[in-house]
């Protein structure tokens, strides 16, 4: 799913406590403040069973424009608008290609809804820490969200490294949860233990483990375990903006389970410079007479 991390439009502060050799890190929001998101969601399946052995792939890439609307109290009112979507899928043999740039493109019937959310806009409100206080969205974008069996809510909070409310050093780590959404099948309930590894120059670098609870996963035929769950990433302490972050996520079904499925999730967001102006489209000379 697209997960839209208006996490990058907020501004980092590391403020070093020299005597403890230890860090505070929090959020200063800039109203008026403006980035562009880049967000790539990357999904293999392999399914077998009996004589069936099926692959299956998709790559979904999303542009947004975020801005922070305004700070009030500590919290930051939050604006995403998506301005392009592409993707490329393969299951079974049944290709698909989209991009919403391309007049005429038109998503599969596996990506029904990609088309939709050109346009659209999500609201969320976050602290200092990260906590997402609350996400809302038009009509329209709800129901776009719910073709493509995603959560606004908790794919907001996907887009945010939750900070530590404590100083501390490298070395250190703090925890969090989250609910991965998994569409029909439910949510997956994960425990994420981060640690901030180095503080380079100007770059913080932050690694995460993921303890995944995928009992409350339903797929027909398959008990669904983790195999392996982290994420990294790295934030400019000169300008506040993380510089990249990226999860990884392998699933796969357990030994008596009578339909054999792994599955690899990565997403990753950076933030990128303002797309170029489109260019008109070429006017027909004038015959004249």
């Amino acid at each position: 799913m697209l997960r839209l991390p208006a996490v990058l439009s907020l501004a980092l502060v590391l403020v070093p406590l020299t005597a403890q050799e230890k860090h505070t890190l929090r959020y200063t929001f800039k109203p008026g403040h403006v980035c562009w998101l880049e967000q790539t969601f990357d999904m293999a399946q392999e399914v077998k069973r009996g004589e069936m052995d099926m692959k299956m792939t998709q790559v979904t890439t999303s542009w947004a424009e975020s801005k922070t609307a305004e700070v009030k109290d500590g919290v930051a009112a939050m604006e995403s608008r998506y301005t392009r979507v592409t993707a490329v899928s393969d299951m079974g043999g049944r290709k698909s290609e989209y991009d919403s740039d391309v007049a005429g493109s038109k998503p599969g019937p596996q990506l029904a809804g990609l088309a939709d959310m050109v346009g659209k806009t999500t609201r969320m409100r976050v602290d200092s820490t990260g906590k997402v206080v609350e996400v809302s969205a038009d009509e329209a974008m709800q129901k776009t969200l719910e073709k493509l069996g995603t959560s606004l809510k908790e794919g907001t909070e996907m887009s945010f490294l939750v900070l530590p409310k404590d100083p501390i050093a490298v070395g250190d780590t703090w925890t969090s949860e989250q609910n991965f959404p998994m569409g029909p099948a439910g949510d997956m309930v994960a425990k994420l233990t981060h640690k901030l590894v180095a503080v380079k120059g100007k770059v913080a670098t932050v690694e995460t483990k993921m303890e995944l609870d995928t009992s409350a996963v339903k797929i027909p035929g398959a008990k669904l375990v983790a195999e392996a769950a982290s994420g990294a990433f790295e934030i400019s302490l000169d300008d506040g903006l993380p510089l990249s972050a990226r999860t990884e996520m392998v699933l796969k079904s357990s030994a008596e389970s009578t339909m054999q499925l792994k599955m690899t999730i990565r997403q990753s967001t950076k933030q990128v410079p303002a797309p170029a102006p489109k260019k008109d489209a070429p006017k027909e000379a004038s015959t004249g007479k």
